[in-house]
């Protein structure tokens, strides 16, 4: 869903580099996670969750994980 959203002149946000570093699997299904409403999985949830698989390596913000879901980040192609 986001990766089309992805625009390769500019350097995407923390929520896009971090989805292009991902293998394809870990990819798939943050991406279908971040598709989940937010009342489902909250844009904090998903922040903590990266924090926690990545022991506390990868610190994004829950408002970038929002800018990124509603296509208002740097990876926007507006």
């Amino acid at each position: 869903m986001f990766e089309e959203l992805l625009v390769p002149s500019i350097a995407p946000c923390s929520v896009g580099a971090f989805l292009k570093s991902l293998d394809d699997d870990s990819r798939a299904n943050l991406i279908r996670a971040m598709a989940l409403p937010n009342t489902d999985i909250s844009h904090n949830r998903i922040a903590l969750e990266i924090r926690a698989k990545t022991e506390n390596k990868t610190r994004i913000s829950p408002e970038t994980v929002s800018a990124h879901r509603n296509g208002v980040c740097r990876c926007s192609k507006d």
